[in-house]
């Protein structure tokens, strides 16, 4: 997939980088990144960033913003829902090679 955007990319553009659950575990070889002349071609900013690092600063925040934005319908968000507490131990595992797409909710009962 990155290999697409780098390719794709305006010049300047940043790009960040997070979660990447699947390959933390992977116990294949990563693919490789082609295209990475893009980065330097375009002058292009890849930084990655992991939530924890700055939940303390901008969390609150973060949340009444983005609440009102999902009550509005501005935002929109995609989640694997899978039903049954017994297919809880397959979607877990398969949270670490990619197999939901977004967000991962197994479903035990109807409310």
């Amino acid at each position: 997939m990155l290999d697409a955007v780098l390719k794709n990319c305006n010049s300047h553009a940043r790009i960040s980088i997070c979660g990447m659950i699947s390959q933390s575990n992977s116990l294949s070889e990563p693919e490789p990144i082609y295209n990475l002349i893009e980065v330097l071609r375009k002058r292009i900013r890849l930084q990655g960033f992991i939530v924890s690092d700055t939940y303390a600063e901008y969390g609150t925040e973060f949340i009444e913003i983005f609440t009102k934005f999902l009550n509005e319908g501005k935002l929109k968000y995609k989640e694997s829902i899978t039903k049954g507490i017994d297919t809880l131990p397959d979607v877990f595992v398969g949270i670490f090679y990619g197999k939901n797409f977004g967000k991962a909710v197994v479903q035990i009962s109807d409310l």
